[in-house]
């Protein structure tokens, strides 16, 4: 015979199958569907309903409600948005490329390396007397440009501007997280809404 079997109070299917006695399964709160196969879902007043996906990870079903609650705290959810946070931030600070008025530099850890050192190179080389005149830079596009010491230096300068763009926009953000009084508030805090 095929059965479902669910707990009574809450209709909730525990399992399904074909035996000769399903009955034999059944616990004190329990109950059988007979001639169905459920796996998942509830059964009430005699009919299957299928449990709804989940909205993330972090919900889970309320059997009684037959609803997806999240049991994450207000502070939870602001911890967890300023995770988030944290990284916008941190991809905003090592973003691929690094467009300036002299090219599109490589504006990735590496990229950001390469010109952080070679600006030190320079300022020491200059301490010493020996400043190359022009330093010859490949860029995204694998053309070169020729830059002297001083346009090296503002286009490091342009990463420190980006870094610090990127952490002020996460200062302004961490103040919307912590005037949040509703999750709703903080679904709005958003990377992009911001100018």
């Amino acid at each position: 015979m095929k059965f479902t079997l669910y707990e009574i109070t809450t209709g909730r299917v525990l399992q399904g199958g074909e035996s000769y006695d399903p009955y034999a399964f059944m616990q004190v709160g329990q109950a059988i569907l007979e001639d169905a196969i459920h796996s998942s879902g509830w059964i009430e007043e005699g009919v299957h309903h299928a449990q709804p996906a989940a909205p993330d990870t972090h919900h889970v079903f309320n059997w009684g409600t037959k609803a997806w609650e999240d049991p994450r705290t207000l502070q939870d959810l602001k911890d967890a948005k300023w995770e988030e946070v944290k990284r916008w931030r941190e991809a905003a600070t090592v973003a691929p490329l690094l467009v300036t008025r002299f090219g599109v530099f490589d504006g990735d850890a590496a990229g950001m390396d390469n010109i952080k050192s070679t600006v030190l190179g320079l300022r020491e080389a200059a301490e010493i007397g020996a400043a190359p005149t022009t330093v010859t830079w490949t860029l995204n596009d694998n053309s070169t440009v020729d830059l002297t010491p001083v346009e090296f230096s503002e286009v490091a300068a342009m990463l420190l501007a980006r870094g610090d763009a990127a952490h002020q926009r996460a200062r302004v953000l961490r103040d919307q997280i912590e005037a949040a009084t509703t999750p709703a508030d903080l679904e709005a805090v958003q990377w992009a809404a911001l100018p």
